[in-house]
């Protein structure tokens, strides 16, 4: 597919950004903006057209109704279904990414999050942005709401136009997304009139500096629909956004899968035990090796995945992190190596005390992403690389310049 180079280098560098749109959830049947509108317009004898500002029907029917009440209810109504699993938004949830916006009410990527034993920090609302969670894989951005608070949804004419007033906050952070990262829009129109503006703002300041970002399509079949699809693709690129054309949206879940697959390409899992021997030699060359094979690791754009077994899960986090702050990439240092540390008791007077620490330990610590990472190995037989090191007293010199 198109650009698929340029959004895998933005995967495994910890820069892609997810902006998920109405038609990300057509697989589950929820409404877009359209058929949200359809019924509303027929009791307002009001016709739909192609470039029908939706937000203004909304808008006439809270006007007709003298209050917010029943639009509340049919949001509430049309979003509140958790249907059975689709493959899309699994495939979103298992993705090493750790932002994702969307303008959706409904809460299925979450919810996928949390069937995936992955934590994620949902912000839904103004105040939800001065909550910390330590520890989360991702954070998502419900630009417009989530359909528990119904009256906070961003739907009708009002809600956009006082959209930076009330949302300001929100809108700064997009800002800083659009500026230094590279966001893939799926299932988005870009009609929205509040992300129109922040657009708008940023090519204000930065002229033509800011990040390429990619917008995917179904390109239309109708000759005049299509070019004034193309007038609207050269149109973006005003803003730094390249067109993915797609014929079948079935291509969107081609491109997850495969943007998966290749990032975990990119995971290595280190893992061993080693036997201080009484030659200081000897143990020195075993540390200055793990800890040059870590860094450059880390410099060849891998994620290390580290067991911290006896004397050799040191050994790697020195070499890791040495690379990591020489190289300033101390900011996605959570992806680049992530640690899961096993049972390092040496002792062996009472079995039944190791077996019970060895348990404890693989609960604790073999948590969400090494079973994920796991999981990916068994179901899709990933092409991983291990690095299995069982240092020994017979490890000599020579044998050590030979594995390097």
């Amino acid at each position: 597919m198109k650009h698929f180079d340029s959004l895998l280098q933005a995967l495994q560098e910890n820069r892609l950004v997810p902006f998920i749109g109405s038609g990300f959830s057509k697989e589950f049947n929820f409404p877009d903006w359209k058929e949200l509108a359809e019924p509303i317009a027929k009791e307002l004898n009001f016709p739909l057209e192609d470039n029908t500002d939706y937000s203004v029907v909304f808008q006439y029917y809270q006007d007709k109704c003298k209050n917010r009440n029943k639009l509340n209810n049919i949001i509430a109504d049309k979003f509140y279904d958790f249907p059975s699993d689709k493959e899309n938004h699994i495939l979103l949830a298992e993705l090493p990414v750790s932002e994702i916006w969307t303008t959706n009410y409904d809460k299925t990527i979450e919810n996928y999050f949390t069937k995936n034993k992955r934590k994620i920090s949902v912000k839904k609302s103004v105040a939800d942005l001065s909550i910390t969670l330590t520890n989360i894989d991702c954070t998502l951005y419900k630009m417009h709401g989530d359909l528990c608070n119904p009256n906070d949804c961003v739907i009708t004419k009002d809600d956009y136009e006082r959209y930076f007033d009330t949302h300001e906050p929100f809108v700064n952070i997009l800002k800083h997304t659009l500026i230094e990262k590279t966001v893939l829009f799926i299932g988005y129109s870009l009609n929205d009139p509040d992300f129109q503006s922040v657009l708008s703002g940023i090519r204000k300041y930065y002229a033509n500096n800011f990040s390429t970002h990619y917008w995917i399509t179904k390109q239309e079949t109708d000759p005049v629909k299509r070019n004034k699809q193309i007038l609207f693709e050269k149109n973006l690129l005003n803003y730094g956004i390249e067109t993915i054309g797609i014929n079948d949206y079935l291509e969107i879940t081609g491109l997850l899968r495969n943007l998966l697959v290749h990032s975990k390409k990119h995971n290595v899992f280190i893992s061993g035990v080693a036997v201080d021997s009484k030659d200081d030699d000897e143990n020195r060359i075993r540390r200055d090796f793990i800890r040059t094979l870590s860094s450059e690791l880390i410099k060849r754009n891998y994620n290390i995945y580290n067991g911290f077994g006896l004397n050799v899960g040191s050994s790697v986090i020195e070499g890791a992190y040495s690379e990591i702050y020489t190289n300033s990439l101390y900011n996605d240092s959570r992806e680049r190596i992530k640690l899961y540390p096993f049972w390092q008791q040496s002792s062996e007077t009472d079995e039944a005390k190791r077996n019970e620490f060895k348990l404890n330990t693989e609960m604790k610590c073999l948590n969400r992403s090494v079973l994920q990472f796991l999981s990916m190995v068994q179901n899709w037989k990933l092409e991983m690389k291990f690095f299995q090191m069982e240092w020994k007293k017979s490890f000599t010199l020579q044998t050590a310049r030979k594995s390097f």
